[in-house]
Formats: C-alpha cells, sequence, structure tokens
C-alpha cells in the first residue's frame, strides 16, 4: 500500500508533464533571398542572377554567399550579415537611387506650358527674387510680405507663374549688371533666359485666361501683378523691347549737321498693363478676401483732395524748400496746378484749329493735316481729355499727400513720403487711360500736334512714377523716356508743345533724394 502510494504521483509527473515544449511550425521565409527583398522585408524567388522582385523593379539584385547564409541561422548571428567578400568595396558601377518610402507615386500635368526642370540658373534667379528683388517692390510693409511670401508660394502651384517670377527677377538681375561693368560678362546670355522665362509665362497666362473662373482668379491676379512689373521694369533695358524705337517722322534740322534720330518712347507695354489686369476686375469681390489682398488696398487712392482744393492751389506755391522734402517734390508742387491747365488749353486750342469729322461712336474723327504731315489722320480727341483728367487726378493726390508735410510740420523722412504716394494707387494709371490715347503714341503715324499733345500727357503721367526714386519700379527709369519726349518734341518745331515740356523737364533735371 505505502509503495503503491508512493509510485502514484511519480508515475502521474511522469506521464503529464508540467511544462511542454512547443513545436516550431515550418515557414516559408526565405533564407537565401538577394540583399533588396531583404532590406525591404520581401520574400524572394531566389532566381539567379536577378531575382524577379528585382527584375521588375530594376533593382541591383546582390545574393549572399551560402557560407553567410548558413552562418546568418546560428543563434546570435546578426541578420543580413554579410562576408567581406559579397560587399562591394569600389563605388563604381552603383547606381544612386532615390530612397522608396513605399508610396504610390502619381505624376501630376503640368499647368499651362513646357514641361521642364529647374536647373542652376532658375534656382539663383528664385534665390534672387525672395533675398531681392521682392524686398525693392514696394514701399508698404503689407504688400512686401505678400510679395516676399505669398506670390512665390502661389507660383510654385503654376509653372507659368513660376516663369513670370523668374522673369523679373532675370531683369531685376539685368539692371544691376547695367549699373556694374564688372557683371556684364553674361549678360547676353541672362538676356536670353529673361525672354524665354516671360515667352513661357505669357503663354501660360494666356492659355489661362481662356477659362478663367473664380477658382483660378488668385492666380490670373498673380500673374498680372508679375507681368505689370515686369513692364514697368522692361523700360529700363533695350534688349528685351523689339518694338519700334526710333522715330522716323520727326524732321531733322539738317543746320546744325547730322543729327540721330531720337528714340522714340515705349508705348506698347501699356497695352500689356490693361490686358494683364482686366481679369481681376470679374472677381473683384472674391480676390479682396485672397491672401493677395494687402495689394489691392490704397487707403490714399480717393478723391479727399477736392475737399482741400483752396489749399492745394496756393499763390504764392507751397514753399517746401527747406523741409525734409527733396528739391524735386519742391519743383513738382510750385507748378503742377499750372501744369494741368496748360494741357488743358492746349488740347481746346488744338480741336478749334481742326476740322472734325465725327465717327459713328462720336469719340475718333479726321483731322485736317498740319503743315509737313502729308496725310490725314485719326484723332481722339476725348481719349487726350480723359488722359488729362487722369493727369489731374494723380497730381491731386500726390499735391494732397505733400501738404501734410509743410515746411516746420514735422522733419518726415522721404522714404515715408513716397511711400504715402504709392498709396494712392499711382501706378494705376496705365488702367485708366483710354486705348485710344494709346494709340495715338504709334510711332508709324505721321507726327503731328494731335500725336505731340499725346505724348506731352504721356510725358506728365510718367512724371508721377519719376517721383518715386525709392521703388525700383520706377524712379530714373522714367526720367529717361521723359526726355526721349522732349527729344521728339523740341525737334518737331512746335513751340505750343515745346512749352508744355519745359516744366517737366525742369522736374527730372532735380537731383533724386539721398535719403
Amino acid at each position: 500500500m505505502a509503495s503503491d502510494h508512493s509510485q502514484g504521483p511519480a508515475s502521474d509527473l511522469t506521464s503529464k508533464p508540467k511544462f511542454q515544449q512547443k513545436q516550431r511550425i515550418s515557414h516559408t521565409k526565405s533564407r537565401g533571398g538577394c540583399y533588396a527583398c531583404k532590406n525591404r522585408h520581401v520574400k524572394c524567388d531566389e532566381a539567379r542572377p536577378v531575382c524577379g522582385a528585382c527584375s521588375v523593379r530594376l533593382d541591383e539584385c546582390v545574393f549572399p554567399d551560402p557560407i553567410t547564409t548558413r552562418a546568418s541561422t546560428r543563434r546570435g548571428a546578426a541578420p543580413y550579415a554579410r562576408s567581406s567578400s559579397s560587399c562591394p568595396q569600389s563605388s563604381q558601377g552603383l547606381q544612386i537611387r532615390p530612397l522608396d518610402f513605399n508610396a504610390s507615386f502619381v505624376e501630376t500635368a503640368q499647368p499651362h506650358g513646357v514641361k521642364g526642370s529647374l536647373n542652376l540658373q532658375d534656382l539663383k534667379l528664385l534665390q534672387h527674387y525672395i533675398l531681392h528683388t521682392s524686398r525693392r517692390i514696394t514701399l508698404g510693409p503689407d504688400k512686401a510680405l505678400v510679395w516676399e511670401r505669398v506670390i512665390p508660394d502661389i507660383a510654385s502651384g503654376a509653372e507659368y507663374l513660376m516663369h513670370l517670377l523668374l522673369a523679373l527677377a532675370g531683369l531685376d538681375m539685368l539692371t544691376a549688371h547695367s549699373k556694374n561693368p564688372s557683371l556684364n560678362e553674361d549678360n547676353g546670355s541672362l538676356t536670353q533666359v529673361v525672354i524665354s522665362h516671360h515667352q513661357k509665362g505669357l503663354e501660360g497666362f494666356q492659355q489661362e485666361i481662356q477659362s478663367h473662373q473664380e477658382s483660378n482668379s488668385e492666380n490670373l491676379l498673380t500673374g498680372s501683378f508679375l507681368i505689370n512689373s515686369f513692364a514697368f521694369v522692361s523700360l529700363q533695358v533695350g534688349d528685351l523691347a523689339p518694338e519700334d524705337t526710333w522715330c522716323p517722322f520727326v524732321p531733322i534740322d539738317s543746320s546744325h549737321g547730322a543729327q540721330k534720330t531720337p528714340e522714340w518712347p515705349r508705348s506698347q507695354w501699356l497695352n500689356l498693363v490693361r490686358v494683364s489686369f482686366s481679369i481681376g476686375k470679374q472677381y473683384w469681390m472674391h480676390l479682396r478676401r485672397s491672401r493677395l489682398r494687402s495689394l489691392l488696398v490704397f487707403n490714399k487712392a480717393n478723391d479727399d483732395w477736392k475737399h482741400f482744393i483752396a489749399e492745394l492751389t496756393p499763390s504764392p506755391p507751397m514753399d517746401l524748400s527747406q523741409g525734409a522734402i527733396s528739391a524735386r517734390f519742391s519743383v513738382f508742387s510750385s507748378n503742377a496746378v499750372q501744369a494741368i491747365c496748360d494741357l488743358r488749353a492746349f488740347s481746346s486750342t488744338l480741336k478749334a484749329t481742326i476740322t472734325p469729322h465725327f465717327d459713328d461712336d462720336n469719340s475718333r474723327f479726321s483731322a485736317t493735316p498740319d503743315s509737313g504731315s502729308g496725310a490725314m489722320k485719326p484723332t481722339y480727341c476725348q481719349d487726350q481729355d480723359a488722359a488729362i483728367d487722369v493727369v489731374e487726378t494723380m497730381f491731386m493726390r500726390i499735391l494732397y499727400v505733400l501738404s501734410l508735410y509743410r515746411t516746420g510740420a514735422q522733419s518726415s523722412p522721404e522714404l515715408e513720403i513716397q511711400s504715402e504716394i504709392e498709396d494712392t494707387a499711382i501706378a494705376s494709371w496705365p488702367t485708366l487711360v483710354e486705348s485710344g490715347f494709346i494709340s495715338s503714341l504709334d510711332s508709324t503715324i505721321p507726327f503731328d500736334s494731335v500725336q505731340g499733345l499725346s505724348l506731352a500727357i504721356l510725358a506728365h503721367l510718367y512724371l508721377t512714377l519719376a517721383l518715386l526714386d525709392k521703388i525700383w519700379l520706377f524712379g530714373a527709369t522714367f526720367d529717361s523716356e521723359i526726355r526721349k519726349i522732349a527729344t521728339i518734341i523740341n525737334q518737331s518745331g512746335n513751340d505750343g508743345i515745346v512749352a508744355l515740356m519745359k516744366w517737366p523737364m525742369l522736374v527730372v533735371k532735380q537731383p533724386h533724394s539721398k535719403v
């Protein structure tokens, strides 16, 4: 009994062990797969010399030798260990490939334009835009932030906008080269790059306009700003304007010897500005809430000056010579109102000396030819009068700003004054003049008093931008255009139009501010 009792528990422990060793389930994992499949954690079919997965992916297929494979199965062996004989020791023959993030790649269509890749020149232009160009286009802090950050972000989503942005940056570099002869060695190639980007950008912009709607209005407005800025600055670089630049109809006084035909002021850029901004008018309210809204706000673009006519037309003229305002602003304020009166008086006299034949729209008429012109030509009287109205609006807005800085009021820096003048939307006048007025500036039509008046009006409009020398787009660029107009008018021999140009020339002869 005792022995039976003692053997019972022992037999139970023997027949039913407390801990049973689990049997390892066999697996089908590849032990001798290539390194590419091991790194990707996928099963390799071990087909040699190139496995199926690597042949599909066009990857380099390298297998471990049998010794390494057997060694890796021993306990404690490092996974994917390779002997020195299996590891390539030279970089020759290896193909550098992008990392595989195990994500599907979908190639998106390029928006309007020629598909291409960025090169070092493009990257250099983009860097120049962000670091330099974007900070010189405006004096307003809020507007500058949009040019520096928002516009590049919008342009990154549309290829044609990036072309326009790079073209503007290249134009900035070209103007810098023209001021520093030591940088001119690559001027020719850079010009070609700028033209190429600008043409591609314009092509894409034109295609985008064809399908304009509210959803792409922000892109179109961005393109408009870039095209507009390019148009202003293009006046500084002659190679970028292959339009008619020489005046073939102005008589040359041979008594003073051979004279070079005067250069004709450029005017086609005005049409480019008008067209580029026309689309924004359709989605104005939507754009006022867009990321570009700061560029659409001009707090002083109003008619407040009309409430201060008596103060803005003083006799004697407002004395600004001892204040912080430059001599150029002082000379401008001394005769701006009289200049407007002179333009209107000449226009009235001109209309009284011609025999009109009105068209159906009553805006154009054929005039009797001036002596020496020898042909009838269309005249745009109403468009000229409307352009003089634009001159008056812009001049009076400038005078209103200057009236806030009378002598002794305060010592205000020139930058602040120019910033306030910019805030009057002074650069918007190209969109306000009529297309007929721009047509009258065409150099291919015979020169007479009618065209002479249009040129004089254009010089007065240019004068508003010549005052803003702290903005890269304006300043000295328009000094040069005003001088071209004065040269043409002086050689015309028309004393009345010559008199209209004396005051604008007096203003541009004044030095720019030194602040």
